[in-house]
């Protein structure tokens, strides 16, 4: 039976101190400066969110800016929050489960210290808050010499945009919470893992034929949620944003790569964004802006993953026309 998995998160939270790396060094009044900028962004990004999605939600209820220190307590109470809602069992008190919690911190806190040096923003679809992460924004801001106003607002509607997408869809954190919890149950044993293994590669050793396929509707959906939030950012930047080009141009996705990133569905992020953001503006092409809004009205309108590469036949299923 799948235990509900224990993590000592105040381990993790002691790790990920250790492994976020270096922070960009800044004077009380830099510091104070692009807190408030941030701010101001976030804010500003709401509305704008709001108006060029042209989905039926509304912003996040808060914008909190974040050291790395503070984002590893934030990703660690969002992950805490995630777990407890499994539909599994907990373990048993005792040895077993206190080395398990260990185990699991350490890992925990591996991931949030090495993500959360790259991270930039993040939304919690639970407590309706936004939070952006001060040493990481700047810290690219200046490597990149990108213009800081314009950053952390392109930065900011991006993640806003989540905000809107799961007010617009409440039904999205169920639809996710479902596929997540199915996968995490889903056991190929030995002898699944021996004939998958050699049908479908490397995640022959992870997950069923059956799980494979609810692996790759849940990334089908992610990839629309970041392509989208792509989207909309680009959209509202050509109006706001005056170096939305560069922007784009420096964030530009890289292809899915060689070797294991192309036998694993979902493991490399960044092809997400970058076909997400390829699907939308072919839907848009093909049937308008408003069109997209169709993909959050219930989980049968998202598109699938053969959808995703393919827009038009996503256009011709939910809209009847290409």
């Amino acid at each position: 039976m799948i235990r509900r998995p224990h993590v000592n998160w105040r381990l993790a939270r002691a790790a990920s101190s250790l492994l976020g790396g270096k922070t960009p060094e800044a004077t009380r009044q830099e510091v104070v400066r692009t807190v408030a900028a941030l701010r101001v962004a976030g804010r500003r990004a709401g509305e704008l969110a709001v108006t060029y999605s042209r989905l039926p939600g509304g912003p996040a209820a808060s914008v909190g800016v974040v050291d790395r220190d503070g984002w590893a307590r934030f990703g660690s109470t969002l992950a805490e929050y995630a777990i407890t809602r499994l539909p599994f069992p907990e373990r048993r008190e005792g040895l077993a489960r206190r080395a398990s919690a260990v185990a699991h911190g350490l890992v925990a806190g591996g991931v949030l210290g090495v993500v959360g040096r790259g991270v930039l923003g993040q939304y919690d679809m639970y407590g309706d808050r936004l939070v952006l992460v001060a040493p990481t924004l700047l810290q690219m801001q200046r490597a990149r010499r990108f213009d800081a106003e314009d950053f952390y607002l392109w930065v900011a509607l991006h993640e806003q945009t989540h905000a809107v997408q799961f007010h617009a869809a409440p039904w999205l954190v169920n639809y996710v919470e479902t596929l997540a919890a199915e996968l995490a149950a889903d056991d190929p044993g030995p002898v699944g893992r021996a004939v998958g293994v050699t049908e479908r590669g490397v995640m022959g050793l992870l997950v069923t034929a059956e799980g494979q396929a609810k692996l790759e509707r849940l990334t089908a959906c992610m990839t629309l949620l970041e392509g989208h939030a792509d989207y909309v950012a680009d959209l509202a930047g050509a109006d706001h944003v005056p170096t939305v080009r560069g922007l784009r141009q420096a964030f530009a996705r890289p292809g899915a790569g060689t070797g294991w990133r192309r036998h694993v569905v979902g493991l490399d992020k960044s092809v997400q964004y970058r076909d997400g953001l390829a699907f939308c503006r072919e839907a848009a092409r093909l049937a308008g802006r408003d069109a997209l809004a169709r993909a959050f009205e219930e989980p049968e309108a998202l598109p699938t993953p053969e959808e995703i590469r393919n827009p038009a036949a996503w256009v011709a299923r939910v809209h009847g026309t290409a």
